[in-house]
């Protein structure tokens, strides 16, 4: 029996081509822009979803190709990505040069790559994991309150996974539901939640914007006879709390909200697992 079957496959796929950049590095290869702009144009032909086409203000040649590409590149099915860095440790998202070259650059989705392996962020930026994840999250809500789509390119995350999975889960569903949470909360749903909800419990559970933990979740009966299922899902991350009445959660690219009373911290085997 495979041990991928239909419902763990997804119906479409979506392409993410790095020729533009990472491919632009390859040893023997040096294209130009015009070089840049055609091969843009061909995928675009062959219907790549999003195309990254370099790292705005890294250098001349870049930024050359994203301003001319406001101008001469007409995409018909391909998004155009611009990819950059989260902001520099310590510093201001809002003031970031990287960031700001990234607004600049004229594209409606950016692609930012950030640390998720915890031995890069203690000895390689010499900071601590709680500013690691913060550069992650600073900047994806900067770029996202600049209206534009954001990628997070987790980088060495399977490695990180390995020496520290609460640090990389942390940084991978921060950047993730963030997005989310950004996109869902002005919804019709989310407010019309807001106006109904009549809630107050008396205690919520010391939880934290950003840390791990499982929700409790009863499924739909769909028939009479069928069995409810009920068990704790997760890991979620913790991406607000309403005082006493609510927890929002990002769980899998979505946002839900859950009574404090049906949510509990992740245990480190709980992490390992996951």
């Amino acid at each position: 029996m495979s041990i991928l079957s239909s419902k763990t496959l997804p119906k479409t796929v979506e392409i993410y081509d790095t020729t533009l950049r990472d491919g632009a590095q390859l040893e023997g290869i040096s294209l130009t822009v015009d070089d840049k702009l055609r091969i843009a144009e061909q995928l675009d032909n062959l219907g790549v979803h999003y195309i990254e086409g370099g790292w705005p203000g890294a250098n001349p040649k870049d930024v050359e190709f994203f301003e001319r590409a406001q101008k001469e590149l007409f995409l018909k099915q391909s998004q155009l990505v611009a990819f950059g860095s989260t902001r520099r440790v310590n510093g201001d998202a809002e003031s970031d040069p990287t960031l700001a070259n990234l607004v600049s650059a004229g594209t409606s989705t950016v692609c930012i790559v950030g640390k998720s392996w915890d031995y890069h962020v203690t000895e390689a930026l010499r900071t601590s994991l709680d500013e690691g994840v913060a550069m992650v999250a600073d900047s994806v809500k900067f770029l996202k309150d600049q209206g534009l789509d954001v990628f997070f390119d987790a980088e060495h995350f399977f490695d990180g996974y390995k020496a520290n999975p609460e640090f990389a889960l942390r940084c991978a569903l921060l950047a993730t539901c963030q997005r989310s949470f950004l996109q869902l909360a002005t919804s019709e749903r989310v407010r019309r939640a807001e106006l109904a909800r009549a809630r107050n419990v008396s205690e919520a559970i010391a939880c934290e914007v950003g840390d791990l933990v499982f929700f409790y979740h009863e499924g739909r009966r769909k028939q009479r006879s069928t069995f409810v299922r009920k068990r704790w899902h997760g890991p979620a991350i913790v991406l607000g709390k309403e005082g006493l009445s609510g927890i929002y959660l990002g769980y899998r690219g979505q946002v839900t909200k859950r009574a404090p009373e049906a949510v509990r911290l992740a245990s480190p085997t709980e992490l390992m697992a996951y």
